[in-house]
């Protein structure tokens, strides 16, 4: 008898940890979903979102007065006046977050193995990227690259079997002197 209750108690514990551990994924997914900075939104996020989802970033600023990149980017971008924000996913994917002299989240980009959380990139924007997107992937049978363009967000986006790329912009954020092929 005295081996069956401790077979029990174990077993017992064993669950306790098991929805103590499940609560606690599902707290922090929740927590790290909300810190990152999304489009339109204020850069003041970005690096409680390297935090909060145990990535590692890097910031290159890119100014008017600079003389010399400080990320190789070219040398057109130097008039620009922006920084980019980059965060290195745990499954490998890489985002750049373009944010303005205003402190805010003007474009996305993203490259690598898996899809980024989207709704979290875009923000506020989602809902209207994902009812145009629907509308595009119904006349094109869900295959294929996606360009959607809504008046304000652009979005194109491609890949498939671990190669997945893309970009976003909001068209009345892009400071007047950036041109969007930069964005990669």
């Amino acid at each position: 008898m005295f081996i069956h209750e401790r077979l029990l108690r174990r077993l017992k514990i064993n669950k306790v940890r098991k929805l103590l551990l499940a609560s606690a994924g599902i707290f922090f997914v929740f927590v790290a979903g909300s810190a990152q900075a999304s489009l339109g939104g204020n850069a003041a996020s970005v690096v409680s979102d390297q935090n909060a989802l145990g990535t590692s970033g890097t910031a290159a600023v890119v100014s008017a007065s600079s003389t010399a990149a400080t990320n190789s980017t070219s040398a057109s971008a130097l008039l620009a006046g922006y920084t980019i924000q980059t965060v290195v996913q745990t499954g490998g994917t890489t985002i750049h977050e373009y944010i303005g002299t205003d402190g805010t989240v003007f474009a996305v980009s993203w490259a690598g193995p898996f899809m980024p959380n989207l709704r979290q990139l875009f923000g506020t924007y989602f809902s209207s990227y994902q009812n145009e997107a629907a509308r595009l992937r119904a006349n094109t049978n869900g295959h294929g690259p996606l360009s959607v363009d809504d008046g304000e967000l652009v979005v194109q986006s491609t890949g498939g079997m671990h190669n997945f790329t893309g970009n976003a912009y909001l068209k009345s954020h892009v400071p007047g002197t950036f041109s969007v092929d930069l964005i990669r």
